[in-house]
């Protein structure tokens, strides 16, 4: 298996930016510049935080009361995301978990929003795929992973969609979507680097895209006790430990006649 520091160069060399984005690419560096303290603009940004923490706790509420839909899937379906803007080594973790777990016996599939591409259909992912069609990051993992990865914006689309296609997989890998409730999930990992969760602010007036701790949405299957937390970085983030007990959580949704067993850890080599 590939280092992950090399994966992670992969995926910064992966993605490129058209010229006319460049002013745009500086400005979002320097507003993260500011994200590490509450700074000055930090405080000016305040009202659009506020409302943007508003207008997400509205959409978890509606999802609670049963007026957003929340879906089920016929596979285990574990999401793997950040609560912070920017990159956290999502795509590495994603990369060395699907590694980890089909080597554990699981079919793995992976889905995820294609983010960047031109394409609006739900198209599966090979290794000579348009990156225009796809996005940069779905390719980087098909093409590293070897597994079926299909995208799509609405996530239940897309799980459905690759279930159709390999009826075979029995568990789906959501590359992002913390925030995307209409899928049911089965297990959550929250992925951090360095920064942690910043000055603890909302966007646009910090790092978090939703509130920290996190509001949860039981409807969608968000549990305290199946949410994970991965490091990416050598320091520990908060409430948990680096290398949570995954497995016995997936041993007992796959097969429901076995008792899981405690002993078995996910370890990853993301340092």
């Amino acid at each position: 298996m590939r280092p992950a520091q090399d994966i992670a160069h992969s995926t910064k060399t992966r993605i490129s930016f058209a010229p006319g984005n460049h002013r745009w690419v500086m400005w979002q560096t320097w507003l993260k510049s500011h994200w590490g303290q509450t700074t000055w603009l930090c405080v000016a940004l305040m009202p659009l935080a506020w409302m943007n923490g508003l207008l997400g706790a509205a959409r978890r509420q509606l999802y609670r009361l049963g007026l957003l839909r929340c879906t089920r899937v016929d596979a285990c379906v574990i999401v793997i995301g950040n609560v912070v803007a920017g990159g956290a080594g999502k795509t590495p973790s994603v990369i060395e978990i699907a590694a980890h777990l089909k080597a554990a016996g699981y079919r793995v599939g992976i889905i995820s929003r294609g983010y960047g591409r031109k394409s609006t259909a739900c198209l599966s992912v090979h290794a000579l795929s348009n990156p225009a069609d796809v996005g940069d990051e779905p390719l980087l993992l098909a093409r590293i992973t070897g597994l079926p990865v299909v995208v799509h914006a609405k996530r239940v689309t897309a799980a459905q969609a690759l279930l159709s296609r390999h009826p075979e997989c029995n568990l789906i890998l959501c590359d992002d979507g913390l925030q995307h409730y209409a899928l049911f999930r089965d297990i959550e990992i929250c992925v951090f680097d360095a920064q942690g969760v910043g000055n603890q602010h909302l966007l646009p007036s910090g790092p978090l895209r939703q509130p920290w701790p996190r509001h949860l949405v039981s409807a969608s299957g968000q549990h305290e006790k199946s949410t994970l937390l991965l490091s990416t970085a050598a320091i520990a983030t908060p409430h948990r430990t680096l290398h949570p007990t995954l497995h016995p959580t997936l041993h007992h949704r796959l097969h429901p006649t076995l008792h899981p067993t405690p002993h078995l850890t996910l370890h990853l080599s993301l340092h």
